[in-house]
């Protein structure tokens, strides 16, 4: 099998994305307490990040819906990020065919992560 040089960018996000799962899980298991988020401490409101460590270290320890359930946009980021490295690796670099613009995917991903920091404003799951 000859190697790509199209599968280094995917290689790399699947470990980093994976390196992420484990060391939240990892995180968990020690005594050590989860940093307070800044912006939340300043403000009162949770930022479009809060409780992604937690939501990654739910994940690790097999609790996918609490994990939704704490920052959605950490689930679905990662789910679609994982998703990518795979299909690259299986069709070996290749381009899925997709036609998106830039300005479309970063649209979309605004829109995502507004509805996201919404949803962590108005709920009532703070850092449990």
């Amino acid at each position: 099998m000859k190697f790509s040089a199209a599968l280094v960018a995917p290689i790399i996000v699947l470990i980093a994305l994976l390196s992420l799962v484990v060391i939240a899980g990892v995180h968990r298991t020690r005594p050590l307490p989860l940093p307070e988020c800044q912006f939340y401490k300043i403000v009162g409101v949770p930022c479009v990040a809060c409780r992604g460590t937690r939501s990654l270290g739910a994940l690790a320890s097999g609790r996918p819906i609490a994990a939704f359930l704490l920052n959605p946009a950490a689930i679905i980021g990662l789910a679609l990020g994982v998703g990518w490295g795979v299909m690259a690796v299986i069709r070996r670099g290749r381009p899925l065919g997709w036609r998106c613009s830039p300005l479309t995917v970063g649209w979309l991903v605004g829109a995502m992560l507004v509805l996201n920091w919404i949803y962590l404003v108005v709920s009532d799951y703070r850092y449990q």
